[in-house]
């Protein structure tokens, strides 16, 4: 604050824990939730949270929560 005043206070605007998927990462998960699972080789017909942390995990080696596959989940419906 004193060397910068209230523009230093905001600092950068990345909070929280680093993602584990990049940006790319994340545009062909987006991208492959337009797909049914079964589509993949799942056996749903909807994505659930527990698949996509499956296949988040045998495509990309990373482990999500089945709560924040849900929250992707969302995410991708959302139109904005």
């Amino acid at each position: 604050y004193q060397r910068f005043g209230c523009t230093g206070l905001r600092g950068n605007q990345n909070i929280g824990r680093p993602s584990k998927l990049s940006e790319p990462d994340l545009a062909k998960i987006k991208q492959q939730l337009t797909r049914s699972p079964a589509e993949l080789g799942y056996s749903g017909k909807r994505w659930t949270g527990n698949e996509l942390a499956v296949y988040i995990r045998e495509c990309f080696k990373v482990e999500l929560s089945e709560r924040h596959c849900q929250r992707l989940i969302r995410q991708s419906r959302d139109p904005g």
